[in-house]
């Protein structure tokens, strides 16, 4: 037996209530109606707002996921061009140094 079972002898018995109860019954069941309405009111807002923000977390991570992307393409492409900067200045190098003034003196 719950607790309310043992305040409430209505819920095990036929017993008519009284005309007191049945007043005292009707104000509780408008003021629960009210309550229930205001917390499905809330569920739905809660529920909008869960669809809304599960949108905007889906457009975040493609937006994420995008930038990922071209983020390892860039450095995909900054690690070859980095590798082809020493032969390009090695051939730079030996090309001025043929070209050098100091070898236009005579031995």
């Amino acid at each position: 037996m719950n607790i309310q079972e043992s305040i409430n002898p209505n819920l095990k018995s036929n017993r008519v209530p009284s005309s007191d109860e049945v007043v005292a019954l009707r104000s509780l069941i408008r003021a629960e109606t009210v309550a229930l309405e205001s917390v499905k009111t809330s569920l739905a807002q809660a529920e909008g707002e869960t669809i809304t923000a599960s949108k905007r977390v889906e457009e975040a991570r493609l937006t994420l996921e995008a930038a990922l992307s071209a983020l390892s393409a860039a450095q995909e492409t900054a690690a070859t061009l980095s590798k082809l900067l020493e032969p390009i200045e090695l051939s730079i190098r030996q090309k001025k140094g043929i070209l050098h003034p100091l070898r236009r003196f005579p031995p």
